[in-house]
């Protein structure tokens, strides 16, 4: 029973995710924002059926290398969950409020499970995370004031919050996994982009989850 309910139960939900979930909320802001041409939908379909290979082969790998409990369950709902914020942050630029609060639940969810089976938490991880994303978020504000434009927008400080909660040991390496993946990827893409529908604003949330499930899965399969 144990098995099922940390392997058969998060793929199923991962899998609802990104197969039923994502499109109703593709729906909802494709709708919203801007209208989406024929060809651009046809790319977002190819994409979501990429990201459920990919999310379920990433499980797969993950339950034949981890022993199961309540680390394997959240890293492989949160592999998912990821995918799902990478694909709407590269189509809209956006990072639904539904997905924040998803991760949020899950990141509590997990310290919970640690609390009950170790009696303790990382206090102090957690709150020098805490401390490193508040330094983050004045950082933008002070910026917004002086430049009067986004440093880094909202919805990714709410990312890196409940990235906070999520990586009580190893939240800062995230944070600049992300950052260095995100100049490497500005970088390669002014240099082979020649597409006029590559100019468009740059996402950030992407890099910002690479780093997260980097952190997740490596303690994991490693065991560091």
């Amino acid at each position: 029973m144990p098995f099922l309910l940390y392997t058969a139960l998060p793929v199923g939900v991962s899998n609802w995710l990104l197969f039923h979930y994502l499109e109703k909320v593709h729906a909802y802001y494709g709708k919203t924002w801007f209208e989406r041409s024929g060809d651009q939908l046809k790319v977002n379909q190819l994409r979501k059926k990429i990201w459920l290979i990919s999310a379920n082969a990433c499980s797969l790998l993950l339950i034949l290398w981890v022993s199961p409990g309540p680390a394997l369950a959240t890293t492989i709902f949160l592999c998912s969950l990821s995918m799902a914020i990478s694909e709407m942050d590269m189509s809209y630029h956006i990072i639904p409020d539904r997905f924040q609060i998803m991760g949020l639940f899950v990141s509590l969810g997990e310290l919970s499970a640690l609390y009950y089976t170790d009696q303790s938490l990382p206090w102090g991880g957690l709150f020098m995370n805490l401390l490193f994303w508040g330094v983050l978020f004045l950082t933008g504000l002070i910026y917004h004031k002086f430049r009067n434009k986004d440093g880094i927008g909202m919805g990714d400080l709410k990312l890196l919050f409940w990235m906070a909660l999520a990586l009580p040991d190893s939240y800062v390496p995230a944070f600049f996994i992300g950052i260095i993946s995100s100049l490497t990827g500005q970088f390669l893409r002014s240099i082979f982009a020649k597409n006029p529908v590559y100019q468009d604003p740059f996402a950030l949330g992407p890099y910002l989850v690479f780093g997260l499930m980097t952190m997740k899965i490596w303690p994991l399969v490693f065991h560091t």
